[in-house]
């Protein structure tokens, strides 16, 4: 019986042409890293596993003696692989990591996105996941908690507190309106689970900067932080980070941390998902539980209406390098 692997025999592509083999009768054996793909399109009859193409030791005893390989390893939505046709090519040196670059000179980000991710999957994470959650819910009120539309009417327009009562954003945002988002400034509680979140945060901080190249990297400085527990119907409209008044923060980066994906309706092909408008397209990603995403201040986007089984819980947060060359 021939034997075929397929990389990424979890979405679209890689599904489909499984399918196909293993009707014609082929043994076929497959991996995925399961950010674009999911488990339940992965056919009866193929012998599968989680693992990343970028880490060939994990599946080195499934490709040995294939008479055929297949590479299907594109998002099964216009998601991470279309905001750069070089990125899906591109060499990766860490599982599960990777960065998406700006078209050379185009300084303002507009096309495509610099966005940076990471997948978090270790043995610990989940400990990590419901000790964050836990000092959520111990340390802030479920007013702080929830995603803001008219429950909190009496709360928008609310904005961060700064040092020397320096905000002064008089003209806000260019669309949208971030800061009415009250910012519960989560990342500045002291428990382990957060000192391991804003680690994680500055290294890929760090790595974003030194890649794209713009910026230099001097420290990481932490602004505003807030965690949010998104119900059913709870989203977010079209905005950026933009700010036209002092303080000026030219360098500033915008992120997520996606504590749980709170089980998203399947039925529902958009609920929450993050989408970003770049020159009149839409690019989209559906989030994951471990799912650390970053991207510039001035990219707009939004949240599609959430409805799933669960709450689903987001860190956010504003990071800027710090250092007298940033002034």
């Amino acid at each position: 019986m021939p034997r075929v692997f397929i990389i990424g025999v979890a979405g679209f592509l890689g599904s489909h042409l499984a399918s196909l083999l293993v009707a014609e009768g082929w043994r076929v054996t497959g991996i995925d890293n399961l950010l674009g793909g999911e488990n339940t399109n992965v056919p009866d009859g193929v012998t599968f596993r989680v693992a990343d193409c970028c880490a060939p030791s994990d599946y080195t005893d499934m490709i040995s003696g294939a008479d055929v390989v297949f590479r299907c390893t594109c998002a099964a939505y216009d998601g991470l692989s279309v905001f750069s046709p070089a990125f899906s090519m591109a060499p990766r040196p860490n599982l599960h990591e990777g960065i998406l670059h700006p078209v050379s000179g185009d300084v303002f980000h507009l096309a495509p996105v610099p966005l940076v991710y990471c997948v978090v999957r270790n043995a610990d994470v989940d400990e990590v996941h419901r000790d964050l959650i836990g000092v959520a819910t111990e340390h802030l009120s479920r007013a702080a908690l929830d995603v803001p539309d008219d429950r909190h009417i009496d709360d928008l327009g609310s904005v961060p507190e700064l040092p020397g009562d320096s905000w002064k954003e008089i003209h806000g945002p260019a669309v949208g309106v971030w800061h009415r988002v009250p910012t519960n400034n989560f990342l500045n509680i002291d428990a382990p689970c957060i000192s391991w979140l804003r680690s994680l945060i500055s290294v890929k901080h760090e790595e974003v900067l030194d890649t794209v190249g713009e910026q230099k990297y001097t420290g990481t400085t932490f602004m505003e932080s807030w965690i949010q527990f998104y119900r059913n119907g709870d989203h977010k409209v079209l905005h950026n980070h933009q700010r036209y008044d002092y303080p000026y923060v030219p360098d500033m980066w915008v992120g997520a941390y996606y504590v749980t994906d709170g089980d998203p309706d399947p039925d529902k092909k958009y609920s929450g998902l993050l989408s970003f408008s770049v020159r009149e397209e839409h690019y989209y990603v559906r989030p994951k539980t471990g799912l650390l995403l970053m991207w510039p201040y001035d990219i707009l986007h939004q949240v599609h209406p959430f409805y799933g089984a669960t709450e689903r819980v987001v860190v956010n947060f504003h990071v800027t390098s710090a250092g007298p060359e940033q002034e």
